[in-house]
């Protein structure tokens, strides 16, 4: 929800576009420092749940509060943008931790390529399913309204989405439960005989350069479909609320199935064959948004779109995980891969919100098709770049640095 409706509500709370993109930006930046911070405590903790444990509280307590009226603001969009930067700070530090404590317990579940790369592809459908759920949610609240004005948005939208938050992070709190009753780690060996061989991988910084960027890009791209596919609907279509559920429910449903099936597919051996599949389906998403001209409430092409752009995304970054994934096969330094690549993708994403806000012009009948623009040639862009550093700078997943030590 975050990315999917936090700008979108946030424009209309404050009516100031760039204040809206400063304050997305804040709380990215804000993420993307705690971070690395996130993985430096991580990394010297053997108790992993409990960083994870605490941060899903901090986040329940923080993220509801993001979407409520603030009464003694008087529409003024400074207060306004005070009030919802201190509990969005609240929220992406926490969140940081969260993240980057639920990645590094992924290498302690398993120490096999395969099986990693198999975890890496349902924990990213558990993640699709879980913003199914959330869509599911928003049709509910959104549908059969209808809208009177230019756009799909307007003030009266605002309770609804406070309902969605409440909701999905009632939600979030039983799954966090679950996790921690259902999940048993295993702690890593302190002990071992004196003729016992330990096998130690290291990555270079080069290394992790490339994980980074690839990771980066396929993220990137995600989220600003994501953030912008609302905002281009609220653009694009007539009178249809419902679309603003329907079209990303499309996007996150085949992400899921993505994922799923290509488990058995995503090895070692072709992942640079399956990042090339993804990128294939993301540019075609970005050529049929492309074809679409003008505004109606024909939204048959938006679907297409959106099942191409959540297969490619799937695909792309669940090879980006997998790189991750396997890279971190240090024991002990799980934080430190996740968090490293991890930080640039959520400082980029800041930067690339408030960049993109900015340059939007003040009048929309200047600039009509200016989301338009954004999810063809930005996105296009970003995953092409994600495609490159995959193919034009080679990586050595399967081992890196390895020595045997007794």
């Amino acid at each position: 929800m975050w990315f999917s409706y936090t700008l979108g509500f946030l424009k209309l709370v404050t009516s100031n576009n760039i204040l809206s993109g400063f304050l997305i930006m804040t709380g990215q930046l804000l993420d993307a420092v705690a971070t690395p911070i996130a993985g430096y405590i991580l990394d010297r903790t053997h108790n992993k749940k409990k960083w994870h444990f605490i941060g899903s509280l901090a986040t329940c307590g923080s993220f509801p509060i993001i979407f409520t009226v603030c009464t003694l603001c008087n529409q003024d969009s400074t207060w306004e943008g005070l009030y919802r930067g201190v509990f969005i700070s609240v929220f992406q530090i926490s969140w940081a931790f969260v993240q980057i404590s639920h990645l590094s317990i992924l290498p302690q579940l398993s120490k096999n390529t395969k099986e990693k790369s198999e975890l890496t592809a349902y924990r990213y459908a558990a993640s699709m399913i879980a913003n199914i759920i959330l869509y599911l949610i928003t049709l509910y609240c959104f549908y059969g309204t209808a809208t009177g004005e230019t756009t799909l948005f307007s003030a009266t939208d605002n309770q609804r989405f406070f309902e969605i938050a409440v909701s999905i992070t009632a939600i979030g709190l039983l799954s966090s439960t679950a996790f921690h009753l259902i999940i048993k780690t295993r702690e890593p060996a302190i002990e071992r005989s004196e003729t016992e061989k330990v096998v130690s991988c290291s990555a270079t910084l080069g290394d992790i350069f490339k994980v980074a960027a690839i990771y980066t890009s396929s993220r990137l791209y995600i989220n600003a479909t994501i953030e912008y596919m609302v905002l281009y609907l609220n653009e694009t279509v007539l009178s249809n609320k419902e679309t603003i559920a329907t079209i990303p429910l499309t996007m996150f449903a085949l992400s899921a199935l993505t994922s799923l099936f290509f488990k058995h597919v995503i090895r070692v051996n072709n992942q640079k064959i399956t990042f090339l599949i993804g990128w294939i389906f993301c540019m075609a998403g970005c050529l049929t948004i492309l074809m679409r001209n003008g505004r109606s409430d024909d939204v048959v092409d938006l679907f297409i779109a959106s099942a191409l752009f959540g297969t490619g995304g799937a695909l792309t970054l669940v090879v980006s995980l997998s790189f991750a994934a396997n890279m971190a096969t240090t024991e002990g330094k799980e934080g430190f891969i996740f968090s490293t690549v991890t930080f640039a993708d959520k400082a980029m994403n800041g930067i690339a919100v408030l960049s993109i806000e900015y340059l939007k012009c003040e009048d929309p009948l200047l600039c009509e098709s200016y989301y338009k623009n954004v999810m063809v040639f930005f996105n296009g862009c970003v995953i092409t770049v994600g495609l490159m550093f995959v193919y034009f700078m080679p990586l050595h997943i399967t081992q890196f640095n390895c020595i045997t030590r007794i």
